[in-house]
């Protein structure tokens, strides 16, 4: 010991600290190992006065900013900061996957995309679900490039056949490929055109 220093000279010595709650802390040939006897391991850390910022609780927990986890990792922030950044910088690699076991579930690919119930996503979709899901309040889709609204598409198994439904100009659209309308309800008159007509009276 030479000043607030401790110095371990074989490579697997035992540093204690004894009190109420004993500490240990053990340094092997791979891998050091700090071990609570009884109750959490803390992290304090402050400017001028040291403060808990974290703890591994006595069953395994990890809470960061607060001294009770519920949870194996239990965040709390009641700062001005972000709770939680995550960086991706291999733009080859997904951002984070999520997994039930050795299932994975959810999926946040390097362009921000989300799958769910998938371990992949279909090139160019910021959204891809497989399964059902349900809203439980509006759904609004929307093109910012195009002020009157993008396409729903419903597709076939393999893409074999697609039918869109769309917002063109304020009317409401049915179409297959190639723009051919089979249902147009004029957005003035609720008149309804059917096989492409532009509707002058209630059914056209």
């Amino acid at each position: 010991i030479t000043g607030n220093e401790i110095t371990i000279d074989s490579p697997e010595d035992y540093c204690y600290f004894t009190g109420s709650d004993p500490v240990t802390v053990f340094q092997g040939g791979t891998a050091t190992r700090l071990t609570a006897q009884n109750g959490p391991i803390e992290f304090h850390a402050g400017n001028g006065s040291a403060i808990e910022r974290a703890r591994i609780t006595s069953s395994g927990l990890v809470g960061i900013g607060t001294d009770g986890p519920s949870t194996r990792l239990d965040i709390s922030n009641n700062t001005s900061n972000s709770v939680l950044a995550v960086r991706q910088h291999d733009l080859a690699e997904n951002i984070a996957e999520f997994y039930n076991g050795a299932n994975q579930v959810m999926i946040i690919d390097n362009s921000g995309s989300l799958g769910i119930n998938r371990n992949n996503i279909t090139a160019g979709v910021a959204l891809d679900v497989s399964g059902t899901a349900i809203i439980s309040n509006t759904l609004r889709i929307r093109d910012n490039s195009l002020p009157e609204g993008t396409q729903i598409t419903l597709e076939a198994h393999n893409n074999t056949h697609q039918w869109h439904m769309d917002v063109a100009g304020g009317d409401f659209r049915i179409f297959k490929g190639g723009n051919y309308h089979a249902i147009r309800i004029d957005k003035t008159t609720n008149f309804i055109g059917l096989n492409g007509a532009s509707p002058a009276v209630e059914l056209d």
